[in-house]
This record gives C-alpha cells, structure tokens and sequence, in this order.
C-alpha cells in the first residue's frame, strides 16, 4: 500500500494478475505515486506474463496531469507485454 496526499493506491497479486486499487484524487502533487506503482505492476507484471488490472472506482477526482498519466497506462503496458484492464 502507498499512500501520500489524500491518494491511496492498494497493490493486490493474487489470482494471477497485479491489482492496483486507486483511492482518493489522482492531482498532479501525488501523481508520481500513481506513476511509480504503476511501473513497478507493468515490469513485474511484464516478466511473469500476468495482467494488471487498474481499479479507479474509488477516485474521486482527476486533474489534467492525472488524466495524462492514466492515457499513458495503454502504450506502457504494451512496451513490456502485459495487457491491462481499467475498471471505472
């Protein structure tokens, strides 16, 4: 679990897949701990062949820095051969 500034993000590997479950806002004061967490999922995720599933059903706000970073998740996880799933 990482948490910083009202952001929450719970990181869950079981069931063969890495869950990130996002809580609170993802603003551009805490988007580098959404950043790390989701790079660290994408190589782990990447060498086990496994997905990553990005949970954002309990954000309760996005700013334009944050939007940006969840546009990037598709091109990452592509990079390193992993599929991802966003529940919203």
């Amino acid at each position: 679990m990482s948490v910083r500034g009202g952001l929450r993000i719970d990181v869950d590997w079981s069931e063969g897949a890495c869950a990130l479950t996002v809580h609170g806002a993802l603003s551009a004061d805490v988007v580098d701990l959404f950043d790390d967490a989701l790079e660290l999922a994408l190589e782990q995720a990447g060498r086990r062949q496994q997905d990553v599933v990005v949970d954002l059903r309990d954000v309760v706000a996005v700013d334009a820095r944050g939007e940006d970073e969840l546009r990037s998740i598709g091109p990452r996880a592509r990079r390193v051969g992993c599929r991802v799933r966003v529940r919203s």
